[in-house]
């Protein structure tokens, strides 16, 4: 993999707003870091590193610095 090339970024509070998007992924790898599963793969020939943050600023914050 070309680690140059662009990788989107999407965080979900919920498992739930990230179901579709993650069942359509091709190619997925999975992470666990710091308690956060980031789930690597592509769509339409774009890298998509996807991630639940769990509910609140505090989560959202910590699971941002680290995605």
């Amino acid at each position: 993999m070309n680690r140059s090339a662009v990788t989107w970024g999407v965080m979900a509070a919920l498992p739930e707003e990230l179901g579709d998007l993650i069942h359509r992924l091709q190619g997925t790898q999975t992470h666990a870091v710091a308690g956060r599963e980031f789930i690597e793969g592509h769509l339409n020939g774009q890298h998509i590193c996807a991630v639940t943050a769990r509910i609140g600023k505090v989560a959202a914050a910590l699971t941002a610095t680290m995605l």
